[in-house]
């Protein structure tokens, strides 16, 4: 948990230096990805010239796991020590921080579900040529067929 959320802070760092220096990476950025859907995939996740809700809120959530995990530690630290400590109190707070991490965890995730799709249905993907033999002429198969032949109307 801590490792992970790790590695979120640290990639909403990155992401807030991209924010910061994107008037001058703009043309790097376009050239790094080989096509169009990566390119759109790309800006819609890191949405490299703004700062979307989602990834502030992956970073309360990355932020809210490592204050808990430094909280329940000096809580073992106090029982250890022979601090009188609430057990009550103590299952109360990790429920109340781990249903608001569940939210923003759900939120975060239909936000990146929302786009992988919205973008995947935007883009026109090539239709790939099916041979199939090595000695089959590409002239001979259809480009394109339906799946079913339409029903004829029932004349009677």
């Amino acid at each position: 948990m801590r490792i992970w959320s790790g590695v979120v802070l640290s990639l909403f760092s990155a992401k807030l230096w991209l924010w910061w220096q994107w008037s001058k990476m703009r043309d790097d950025w376009n050239a790094f990805f080989p096509d169009e859907f990566s390119l759109q995939l790309s800006n819609q996740l890191v949405w490299p010239d703004g700062l979307p809700l989602w990834h502030v809120a992956a970073a309360v959530n990355a932020v809210l796991s490592i204050g808990l995990w430094f909280w329940v530690r000096s809580v073992d630290i106090d029982l250890e020590h022979g601090g009188a400590v609430s057990e009550r109190q103590v299952n109360n707070s990790i429920n109340t921080v781990n249903s608001i991490r569940t939210a923003i965890t759900c939120y975060v995730l239909a936000c990146t579900v929302y786009i992988v799709v919205s973008t995947a249905l935007e883009t026109k993907f090539p239709i790939p040529d099916i041979i199939v033999a090595p000695w089959s002429e590409r002239d001979e198969l259809p480009v394109s067929r339906p799946l079913m032949d339409p029903m004829p109307a029932n004349e009677g």
